[in-house]
């Protein structure tokens, strides 16, 4: 138990000191939890901490159920529903106050932070143990950078689209959430940003926080991506100005069916980005949604058409399962689509084509290759087609 001291003044001028147990306070990331993979904190663990410390709480961040007592609180934070739950042993749900929440729980119905949670500055000193001990035994996996370099917060909360496969249904657009001063670390070099469509705020507020983001004078990146079909010439020469990140500037193309609605968006991004910057190649990376709508050669060619349209516009295409590898495994084309993620990575798509990738990397799959072009021919051309051919930008 943590020691807190209540001083009370008795009627007869008597100070009275009382030691007060508080009740120690269990923390689990659900992505990182008995060495489960993840690349970034949990957001909502770091500002509980942070709160609950404030209060004079005992605060412990667990990867095992090793060091839960009786009478402790454990709250469990799970952003992917595809994440396995943690499994505590039944004595804790007897003795102790166990609470979940994120989107991992509730999807598009998980309940807010309490307001003074919600607005705590994150204890980036949460996962320091974690960081240490990854290191040691995944060094390749272990991202410190994610956890010791970046402040990271909402600016904005929400979005106007509700699309069909987004946690992000019970906003009906986009407002300001946080000052940029209550997350900010000034120790840490960069800034990443979650907002979830930080280009659908109103125009007066979207100005007032990119001068905010310019005082603060630090690289940023908007990790969820910005919603292209948004991107006016004015935004793009604002926000091609920043000081960002790696230029790690993030899009997103869902659907094949939106190729038309992002067309004018690309353009105008293309067009600051050359005017503002060095850069005259790979002008962002793009996530590229597979299997929402099926696990089907339709999916298939539906990336396919996406990857190439991106790369003659000079963009680099990420695609991402929806569900997670679970999900995608289900597919007969699980193979297909963990190769073409593979082949998509910066370092081998500039200049190899699919198959001349598969050929040198995984060699194994050529039969299968073989066997899905004889009974798909039409999908010959993108095997074969690179990005360094494909560029028109």
């Amino acid at each position: 138990m943590a020691r807190r001291f209540q001083v009370v003044k008795s009627d007869v001028g008597v100070v009275l000191i009382f030691e007060v147990n508080m009740q120690k306070v269990n923390l689990i990331d659900a992505e990182m939890w008995q060495g489960n993979k993840t690349s970034h904190p949990n957001l909502a663990i770091m500002k509980m901490s942070s709160y609950y410390k404030a209060q004079g709480y005992d605060v412990k961040l667990l990867t095992d159920s090793q060091d839960i007592r009786t009478g402790d609180i454990i709250k469990i934070s799970k952003v992917f529903n595809w994440t396995e739950d943690p499994i505590l042993p039944p004595l804790c749900y007897q003795e102790c106050k166990v609470e979940v929440g994120g989107t991992g729980y509730f999807y598009d119905n998980a309940p807010s932070l309490p307001y003074e949670i919600e607005h705590s500055k994150p204890d980036y000193h949460l996962y320091d143990e974690y960081i240490k001990e990854r290191l040691i035994t995944h060094p390749h996996k272990a991202h410190p950078e994610n956890y010791e370099k970046f402040s990271i917060g909402f600016l904005t909360r929400g979005c106007f689209r509700k699309c069909s496969f987004c946690v992000n249904k019970k906003y009906d657009k986009a407002v300001v959430h946080s000052p940029i001063e209550e997350f900010l670390d000034e120790t840490r070099p960069y800034i990443r940003f979650w907002d979830d469509n930080f280009l659908s705020i109103n125009h007066k507020d979207f100005l007032r926080i990119i001068d905010d983001i310019i005082n603060v004078d630090k690289p940023v990146v908007w990790q969820q991506g910005l919603d292209i079909r948004l991107m006016t010439e004015e935004k793009a020469d604002i926000i091609s100005s920043l000081r960002w990140y790696k230029n790690n500037w993030l899009f997103a193309l869902d659907c094949v069916e939106d190729i038309p609605k992002v067309s004018i968006g690309f353009q105008n991004w293309i067009k600051y980005v050359k005017r503002n910057t060095h850069i005259r190649s790979m002008f962002g990376k793009v996530y590229v949604l597979v299997g929402f709508k099926g696990l089907d050669i339709e999916d298939i060619e539906s990336m396919f058409k996406r990857i190439k349209f991106l790369s003659e516009n000079s963009l680099i295409s990420m695609p991402m399962f929806y569900n997670g590898t679970t999900h995608i495994n289900q597919s007969e084309y699980h193979w297909l689509y963990k190769l073409v993620k593979n082949w998509t990575n910066p370092i081998c798509f500039g200049k190899q084509s699919l198959m001349q990738y598969a050929t040198k990397y995984r060699s194994k799959l050529l039969p299968h290759i073989d066997e899905l072009l004889l009974q798909f021919p039409h999908l010959t051309q993108y095997f074969y087609m690179k990005y360094c051919d494909l560029r028109k930008v």
